[in-house]
């Protein structure tokens, strides 16, 4: 696993986090609503649905588990077949790299 790149040796706490899922992406719903009334108000959306599959296909989000250690944060751990979701903490001891990897 790997851990925010600024921690320093010794005893830290790391907070790790997981993306809920059940959580709803606004990013996403608002890339699907298509009102096609023009108030003037800001952008009427996708045009087609071509349009409308490009901006699908450009929202992400990293849906792995974040690790948060030392005002540092990092992407810590994904797996394409899980989807983690919760809070914990645990307390490590950092140490220095061995050079032979």
């Amino acid at each position: 696993m790997r851990i925010p790149r600024g921690l320093h040796r010794g005893l830290r706490t790391l907070r790790f986090s997981g993306t809920d899922a059940d959580v709803a992406d606004d990013g996403l719903l608002g890339a699907i609503i298509i009102d096609g009334i023009d108030d003037g108000s800001g952008s009427p959306g996708p045009r087609d649905l071509e349009a409308l599959a490009k901006r699908i296909r450009s929202i992400r989000r990293y849906d792995g588990v974040r690790v948060r250690g030392g005002g540092a944060r990092s992407r810590g751990f994904r797996d394409g077949r899980l989807r983690i979701s919760g809070r914990a903490r645990a307390r490590v001891r950092v140490v220095r790299q061995d050079s032979k990897r």
